[in-house]
């Protein structure tokens, strides 16, 4: 059944939020100071609102710390933190901890002569590493694991081998939306592009490809608008895993 918007309503959104919230994040899987581990997408909507709860969680080397980022993207997003030396903006990213630099610097040194097993805090719970490696850790299963682990390395294995500790609860996935907004579905792997806009005074303008410009959101924009998550069919090949963005830490 068609609600108050439409799937092309939803996309113009998509390529126009940056431009329009200069202290907005879309979803980012190559941030140049993020060793980026997993991520999912979440889509929610009724007849009036629609909302994409992107969760992106890495090595985060400026903070030394690995953590979550939960993006909300929709139209009629609430209790928006204010941005801006006027308050004119909002912030749409929440930053979730999930394992301290205390912990990492733990690990790595445990490492760096042994391969015996090592538990580590990830926010309530202890994990233990080495465990069964995931074939979703490419690198990882390539090396002599756990020996010599790096930080990003130890990030990316309790990624995917403890996934739901890793995961936002459904509390913080909502702490933007409206009360009550159903949840359609969630995407594990999909296909992504780099998009953001530049507000630079000497040379704005938007970087990388626009949401409309591939099949993806045009996709997940019919899912929201008529609440239907079998009209996600995709062709692309997914490409979120972490191993096909390079540039993702790279400074």
């Amino acid at each position: 059944m068609a609600g108050a918007f439409t799937a092309e309503a939803v996309v113009r959104f998509l390529d126009r939020c940056l431009m329009e919230n200069p202290t907005w994040f879309f979803i980012d899987l190559g941030h140049p100071y993020v060793y980026t581990a997993n991520s999912r997408l979440t889509l929610y909507a009724d007849e009036m609102h629609w909302a994409i709860v992107a969760e992106v969680s890495g090595y985060h080397s400026r903070a030394d710390a690995f953590q979550l980022t939960v993006t909300s993207l929709g139209n009629g997003l609430e209790r928006l933190r204010p941005a801006g030396d006027k308050h004119q903006y909002t912030y749409n990213a929440e930053f979730v901890p999930l394992i301290t630099q205390a912990a990492l610097h733990a690990a790595v040194e445990h490492f760096a002569t042994s391969t015996t097993p090592i538990a580590i805090k990830v926010r309530d719970s202890s994990v233990l590493v080495p465990a069964k490696v995931s074939t979703f850790v490419p690198d990882v299963a390539s090396q002599s694991w756990p020996k010599g682990a790096r930080r990003r390395d130890l990030g990316r294995y309790i990624a995917y081998e403890y996934a739901d500790v890793c995961r936002a609860t459904d509390t913080e996935k909502r702490v933007h939306l409206p009360k009550g907004l159903p949840e359609l579905m969630t995407i594990d792997q999909w296909h992504h592009r780099d998009w953001y806009y530049s507000h630079s005074p000497s040379s704005p303008g938007p970087r990388g490809d626009a949401p409309s410009s591939y099949e993806t959101y045009w996709l997940i924009a019919q899912v929201l608008a008529t609440r239907d998550p079998s009209r996600y069919r995709p062709r692309l090949k997914p490409n979120s895993h972490w191993s096909n963005w390079p540039q993702a830490g790279s400074l």
